[in-house]
């Protein structure tokens, strides 16, 4: 089946100049379920990780969870498609000691495969997204990190992560990515590439 963007219903700019100074590209991207590889670009996947280099951590402070979702129950209730009650932490207080939480891989993307992909520091080509499964604050907010790489370099590592380190516990079900392969919409929604 081809999916495409359609045609914009508004000619936005024709509604509010104002906006024309502000005119960008834009790349849609499709997801679809799928088992990509480190290599891929995707959402949810493996990263393209050399495994002597430290996962990131989020540092800051995090309230305690009690309560939620391990994350190997919420991969085993998606493949075999049931609901999942939320459940005690089994143990007092915060699973994690109060220490760092390793963020949550969420996507990489290659510039070979997202066209108009912006170029990172150095020419990077390969941008992997991260988020803290925790809240901060007391306005639940979030926290990212992007980090930008050379294709070319990170390739060469002589081993690379297999697994990805997880928080326990996570408060919300949707706080682990889905894995998905990547499907990208160029500017005339034609589909330029499904890997």
């Amino acid at each position: 089946m081809t999916r495409t963007t359609p045609a914009r219903p508004v000619a936005v700019e024709a509604v509010f100049p104002e906006l024309a100074a502000y005119r960008g590209r834009t790349t849609r991207l499709h997801p679809r379920p799928g088992r990509p590889g480190r290599h891929d670009s995707h959402v949810g996947g493996p990263l393209l990780w050399p495994s002597d280099e430290p996962w990131p951590v989020c540092r800051e402070p995090h309230e305690p969870e009690s309560e939620g979702y391990a994350p190997g129950e919420i991969r085993a209730a998606r493949v075999a498609g049931v609901w999942l009650p939320s459940r005690p932490w089994p143990g007092a207080g915060n699973p994690e000691g109060g220490g760092p939480t390793p963020f949550v891989g969420l996507a990489q993307f290659f510039g070979r495969d997202v066209p108009g992909l912006a170029t990172g520091p150095g020419g990077a080509d390969l941008v992997q997204l991260f988020r803290c499964p925790r809240h901060h604050g007391p306005h639940l907010e979030r926290r990212y990190l992007l980090r930008w790489r050379l294709t070319v370099q990170a390739e060469r590592a002589d081993h690379f992560l297999d697994a990805a380190p997880e928080a326990p516990l996570l408060r919300w079900k949707d706080e682990l990515p889905e894995l998905s392969q990547l499907g990208v919409d160029g500017p005339a929604g034609h589909r330029l590439r499904e890997l």
